[in-house]
């Protein structure tokens, strides 16, 4: 103890220096275009604008799903399909770290119809129900918090888009069509035959750019020094360089496309081009599915914007952005444990039964023009035309599910195709192309591909195909034989 000098007295020590708080453990942050998990407003009774209601109404809204606030019972979420491998290698992080999961909502449907008001809803959610209008949710502060809240125990944050930027940005720059130059089509070599005004494509260009705004403050809300940020695919292009500019210079952002990189003479199409380029080039490393699609992205960013580059890295800004190929694969024991569950073993036994004595050729794929379903069906038809002897002996099941873009023409064409070929080479009792337009259960899409004599894979442009993975995985047993473009 210290003693003071003037009065003789001892003097208090001084306090001990305290325990220096730990840094928080770094985490590795994931932005993707959508969440993995969709989400469905429970009730929109109990979520009605009236003020009046008290809070504690909320209590009785069904299905709790873990968290406590009265506000996040309101929601009910289940897994999104689509992107199953994404997923999976994601959720495979968890065990290596924390990791934090960034999206938009996206289309938010109406659970339990009971009091819904014009207000609260939009139009269809594409399956006959309804749909949470998203300017609607952007006035509810309440009903965000208690999303938030939900999505919190899942370790993923929401991103809210109005509606103006929620179509114009998807339906519009992203999805495109023939008749508007906008980033899938031109990606996957569609160029556009017809000519516009450019009114529609600059709104449609403003509204992608907020919304990547969104995601740039959701991200930088999130972000503590030392994060990771991976960001995911064509939707987000902008980003990588938005973030760059408003977080440390130091930040670990690494971007990875999905879709393929079209040839510098196919990009120099898009009138936005030194933008798309420049905001990716905010990437600390750059990720592509094959040695070729990251090969076009450096002719282009060496013929659009005249910058250095090497097969491994391109120089920006006075800056070295690498360059890399990781080709993506799926979660195999997964795939594998699905095979072998009884669900999908007794459905496999009931596909025999039914195509007994038959060969059995499987398709699933998205019914877009890249996907080369038209081709795969026309191929089966010349088959059968050039080798009569297995007619009534094979017999091709095609799935199809729901593009990105709704393609009226393209699915008449399919139709057709199907019936001429059933016409032309079936009879009462079989028809050689059964074809499904739906999403398959789990269980029903591995028993498909366990059975299968022959797997076809027909794309005409892709990123990385998955599905010839799972086929592989699946085939352990019949070892048949897989037909890839």
């Amino acid at each position: 103890m210290a003693v003071d000098t003037n009065s003789g007295t001892a003097a208090p020590a001084p306090p001990a220096p305290s325990a220096p708080t730990p840094p928080a453990p770094q985490k590795l942050i994931v932005v993707t275009h959508h969440l993995p998990l969709s989400c469905s407003l429970a009730s929109t009774a109990a979520a009605s604008e009236d003020a009046s209601r008290p809070k504690s109404s909320l209590a009785n809204a069904p299905a709790p799903i873990g968290v406590a606030s009265p506000d996040s019972k309101l929601w009910l979420l289940k897994p999104r399909r689509g992107h199953s491998a994404l997923y999976a290698s994601i959720n495979s992080l968890r065990e290596s770290g924390p990791v934090m999961h960034i999206g938009w909502i996206g289309q938010a449907n109406v659970a339990c119809h009971d009091g819904v008001t014009s207000a609260a809803v939009g139009g269809g959610d594409g399956g006959g129900g309804k749909s949470v209008d998203p300017d609607w949710l952007l006035s509810r502060k309440d009903l965000q918090a208690g999303l938030q809240e939900a999505l919190s125990a899942h370790d993923c944050l929401p991103v809210f888009l109005n509606g103006k930027v929620a179509y114009g940005h998807y339906e519009g720059y992203l999805s495109g069509g023939r008749e508007s130059p906008e980033l899938w089509p031109l990606f996957h070599y569609i160029l556009w035959d017809t000519v516009t005004d450019g009114v529609a494509e600059s709104e449609y260009w403003a509204d992608y750019v907020a919304m990547t705004r969104a995601f740039a403050d959701a991200v930088v809300a999130a972000y503590t020094p030392g994060d990771h940020i991976w960001i995911h695919d064509y939707h987000l292009l902008l980003l990588p360089s938005m973030l760059r500019e408003r977080l440390p210079a130091d930040a670990s952002i690494g971007f990875f496309l999905h879709a393929p990189f079209p040839s510098s003479e196919i990009f120099r199409c898009l009138p936005k081009r030194r933008e798309v380029l420049e905001g990716v080039l905010g990437a600390s490393l750059i990720g592509f599915q094959t040695y070729s699609h990251a090969r076009h992205f450096t002719s282009s960013c060496t013929r659009v914007l005249g910058l250095e580059t090497s097969p491994g890295a391109v120089q920006f800004r006075g800056a070295r952005v690498a360059v890399g190929i990781f080709p993506i694969g799926i979660d195999a024991a997964r795939a594998e444990a699905a095979c072998r569950s009884p669900a999908t073993l007794d459905k496999a036994t009931a596909l025999r039964e039914l195509y007994a004595g038959r060969r059995i050729l499987v398709g699933r794929d998205q019914l877009d023009h890249v996907k080369g379903v038209e081709h795969k069906l026309a191929a089966f038809e010349k088959f059968l035309e050039r080798y009569p002897h297995w007619r009534g002996r094979v017999v091709l099941i095609q799935v199809t599910t729901p593009a990105q873009r709704d393609d009226p023409r393209l699915e008449s064409r399919v139709s057709e195709l199907v019936a001429r070929i059933n016409g032309q080479y079936g009879s009462l009792e079989f028809a050689p192309v059964h074809h499904y337009h739906q999403q398959l259960a789990v269980d029903e899409y591995f028993a498909l591909l366990g059975v299968a004599d022959v797997g076809l894979v027909t794309s005409l442009r892709d990123g990385m195909n998955t599905t010839s993975h799972e086929f592989v995985v699946c085939q352990q047993d019949n070892h048949g034989p897989l037909v890839l473009s």
